[in-house]
């Protein structure tokens, strides 16, 4: 599936909320973001290199029998006890294909648009085969995708992601690519479904299928449109058995993902039936389209608005087995849904007492002041070291509220880009933790 962006053309404009405090956005579109690619000559080209007839074959052999990525922990500045979620560890992947001119691979978060050559894999002499190396730390997790190009099928003389000096069009490009035939793994997300990459220290990422039927119920709840929102869309996870005591509430932001493309109904009887999890309802707010998306979504007004001043309520009357304790009451979101998550812990007067912000779109607002001036919080963002300013944004906000607020704050840095591969792991993992403290 082709993805789709921002593209910019915004202009910064004043946002008035609830209360009637005016907020101007810093930045209207996403900021641009080139990062380093850690690519380095792989061992296999090495040995590839050195190698005979007979033992390139046997090579091949070897490798068609291993998934990609080929995780091995031998690359320069390894820490000695190979324990460290920093450790680095080579990433290696082998594609086969007859033919090709060039093959790329785009991963989450590693993609330079004015220089594509880290992406572009090595042809190794003699064979249909394509690799490339790159070193990271052992707990890196990415979505990826490969793109194989052949000009005869292809025409012209330079790959789609060479050919545009627009960075839009270069990133369409590589992200246009296939699932890979050679990695099971799979990823669900906003775009559709990609490869998944993930190195031995990764947070725990897989969720085993319940062992029996579940009989936990999806809700589809609409509520008409306001002055201050549009007409909303939500679907209620509803737990198979519902404790005697009232259960936590999760509210999600771009929940037609959550609930389409990344099976979280699924993921939550999983982890309620292995007692990971207490039994919860979760609330998955659908952010309709993209254009909706920006109005809508990570501004103090919108579906913040409406998460703080009307669902949550809502939800505790209709529900009388929904806590009505702050502390049970969590909100979640991730890019402009991890902004939206602050602003409606900002905008609730004390209903909500918890946030998981993944990625925050913080260059579109500064929401300290809001933040200090509401109830005590707990708090936790989460950025990776991928995606551009991303987590020194959550830091600098982390400062800030620590330094004049009575709130709890913590930060957590992931190896990863702006991902849901990761996402989904740690809203999950953060998510026991904060109901474990709880009990």
């Amino acid at each position: 599936m082709t993805p789709t962006y921002q593209l910019g053309g915004r202009s910064p404009k004043v946002w008035t909320d609830c209360y009637g405090n005016e907020h101007l956005e810093r930045v209207a579109n996403v900021p641009d973001h080139d990062g380093a690619v850690p690519r380095v000559q792989g061992a296999l080209e090495v040995r590839w290199a050195r190698a005979g007839a007979s033992a390139r074959a046997a090579i091949t052999a070897a490798l068609l029998a291993q998934q990609n990525p080929i995780v091995a922990g031998a690359g320069a500045g390894t820490d000695p006890a190979r324990s460290h979620a920093d450790s680095l560890r080579d990433y290696t992947w082998v594609v086969e294909t007859p033919e090709a001119s060039a093959v790329l691979l785009w991963a989450n978060g590693l993609f330079n648009h004015h220089d594509p050559s880290p992406n572009e894999m090595t042809h190794l002499e003699g064979s249909d085969l394509w690799t490339l190396t790159w070193r990271l730390p052992a707990s890196w997790r990415a979505s990826y995708r490969i793109s194989i190009w052949s000009p005869p099928q292809s025409g012209g003389d330079t790959p789609p992601w060479r050919a545009s000096g627009d960075r839009f069009a270069a990133r369409r490009a590589a992200m246009a690519g296939e699932l890979d035939a050679r990695c099971k793994k799979r990823i669900g997300g906003a775009n559709g479904e990609s490869s998944l990459a993930e190195g031995p220290l990764a947070a725990l990422g897989h969720f085993a299928a319940p062992e029996l039927p579940s009989s936990s119920k999806i809700r589809e709840l609409t509520y008409p449109a306001s002055d201050r929102w549009l007409g909303q869309r939500v679907w209620l996870y509803c737990p198979d058995s519902v404790p005697a005591t009232p259960t936590p509430l999760l509210v999600l932001f771009d929940g037609q993902t959550w609930l389409n493309n990344m099976d979280l109904p699924a993921t939550l009887d999983s982890m309620i039936l292995s007692g990971q999890l207490p039994p919860l309802h979760v609330a998955m707010i659908d952010s309709r389209d993209t254009d909706s998306r920006w109005e809508q979504l990570g501004v103090p007004a919108g579906q913040a608005e409406f998460v703080a001043r009307h669902l949550v309520t809502d939800l505790r009357e209709r529900l009388p087995s929904i806590s009505k304790l702050p502390a049970d009451t969590v909100v979640s979101g991730q890019s402009l849904g991890g902004i939206g998550a602050l602003w409606a812990a900002a905008l609730a007067e004390g209903r909500i007492g918890r946030v998981i912000a993944q990625s925050p779109s913080l260059w579109r607002f500064d929401v300290s002041e809001p933040l200090l001036a509401s109830s005590a919080l707990d708090i936790v963002l989460q950025a990776g070291h991928f995606e551009g300013q991303m987590l020194s944004g959550a830091e600098s906000l982390a400062r800030t509220l620590q330094a004049h607020s009575g709130s709890h704050i913590r930060v957590d840095d992931v190896w990863g880009g702006h991902d849901w591969a990761w996402w989904r792991a740690s809203l999950i993992e953060t998510l026991g933790e904060m109901l474990a403290s709880n009990s």
